[in-house]
């Protein structure tokens, strides 16, 4: 809604990816929730969620404040610190928490494109996403892992350019 001011609680779901910055109000907690049951309970902060349908995990990323994830099944509740990312596995529901640099994970809402040893596989999938395109990598390609940084208005004409020319990949 555009407005929850008629709600006792705030409430959203995602698929896809979405950058947060929500402000602490206790009366009125927010909620994001995720297709597979996960939930974020949010204690005013901003937060990175990728919770693409065709991912195998959902990850999120904590870039200021403090929130508490809700893993169901096993009735888990995680608290993240500022710069702590949480991924679940959806299908074996393994949960990894570690230590990130949290503005690598929210670059793309300013208009970065960001890959740290990333395999083309997954940049090639990131792109399909971003300029709502397909892009097919061949079998022999799927792991070699490139990393930088660019800026999505150079397009990706640009880009695939500039893979071809520091690789041997047509």
């Amino acid at each position: 809604p555009t407005s929850f001011e008629s709600e006792k609680e705030r409430r959203v779901k995602i698929k896809g990816e979405g950058f947060f910055e929500v402000a602490s109000n206790k009366a009125k907690p927010f909620f994001v929730e995720m297709s597979n049951g996960e939930s974020i309970r949010v204690l005013g902060t901003s937060f990175n969620v990728s919770s693409y349908d065709t991912n195998l995990e959902n990850i999120t990323t904590l870039v200021s404040g403090k929130i508490a994830y809700h893993v169901p099944g096993n009735e888990l509740t995680i608290n993240l610190l500022k710069n702590e990312q949480i991924s679940v596995h959806k299908q074996s529901s393994k949960i990894t928490k570690r230590l990130v640099d949290a503005k690598e994970y929210s670059m793309w809402k300013d208009g970065v494109i960001y890959f740290d040893n990333e395999s083309l596989e997954n940049i090639a999938l990131k792109l399909s996403r971003m300029y709502g395109i397909e892009i097919n990598v061949s079998e022999n390609h799927h792991n070699i892992r490139f990393s930088g940084m660019i800026m999505y208005e150079r397009g990706i004409d640009y880009i695939t350019n500039l893979i071809t020319k520091t690789s041997n990949i047509k």
